[in-house]
This record gives C-alpha cells, structure tokens and sequence, in this order.
C-alpha cells in the first residue's frame, strides 16, 4: 500500500495490474489510481483487496421487477465526511459513467465540486437530455452485502 501511494502514475497502474484479478484489468485506468491516491488509508486497502480477492461468482439480491432495471439497498457515504445513510441505488450495468441525482446529493449532504467543463449527456438514441449537462462532481462511498461479505466502492 505504501509503494502505491508513493508511486507515479504509471508504477501505480503497473502496480495494480499485476495485483488485480484479471477481469477487473479493465478498471486500472489514470482515474482510477487517481481516486485511490484521494482515500485514507481504510478505504484504499477495501478498494484494493477488492481487486484481487472479489469471488467469480457473485450472487446479488434485487427487488423483483417487470422492468429489465436492477435496484439495490446500500449505504452511502460523503467521501468528506463519512456519515452513512441507507438508500436504494439503481445498477445500470450498460451506463458509461456513475450518476446520482441532485435531490440525493442534498439529502445526504454530499458534497459536490464543479466540473471545469459540463460535459453533456445524451440519451441512448444521441438526443441530449432534458436535464442538461453533467456540471458537477461528487465523489461517495457505497457500501453493499454480497454474498454475506460487506464490498465497497468509491464512486
């Protein structure tokens, strides 16, 4: 863990490649090692033990739905402060980027940075979306059961 936060990025991508399970390889990106350089010490030894020894199979409990969505209990955490609140996320495993919706960012008191450029969102059919662009960042800490193991990750 030492070697890693005293690396340059590219010993720390060498790093965790060699270290990560092979299907998390697609992962190890420069944001990547840049989030984890951001953790204390807790959440970065979570979040790299979560790259070698995740199981193959995972198993995850949902609610039942006719929509093809995939909805989860977690706890969710201000990377800043720490103060964990229950809530429900939705897993959209066909999304490129993680978002959260600005009603939950102030009822959990997260903290937000501004984006030095907003970066658009288009719909799955390339029209732009009706809420506009992406002005803000947040970055939170979720917590979640699976298969009677606690896994974290930092979004």
């Amino acid at each position: 863990m030492e070697e890693f936060q005293q690396s340059d990025m590219y010993s720390g991508l060498d790093l965790l490649l060699d270290w990560c399970n092979d299907k998390f390889m697609e992962k190890i990106t420069p944001s990547f090692v840049q989030q984890l350089w951001n953790l204390n010490d807790h959440w970065l030894l979570s979040e790299i033990h979560g790259l070698h020894s995740q199981a193959s199979k995972i198993t995850i409990e949902a609610r039942k739905s006719d929509q093809k969505d995939l909805i989860m209990k977690v706890l969710i955490a201000s990377e800043q402060h720490r103060i964990w609140h229950k809530t429900q996320v939705l897993i959209d495993s066909g999304c490129t980027i993680s978002c959260i919706n600005e009603e939950t960012v102030k009822k959990f008191n997260l903290e937000k940075k501004i984006l030095k450029y907003a970066v658009p969102v288009q719909n799955a059919n390339g029209t732009l979306n009706a809420a506009g662009s992406i002005t803000h960042v947040v970055t939170a800490c979720l917590e979640f059961n699976l298969n009677g193991e606690t896994h974290a990750e930092t979004i």
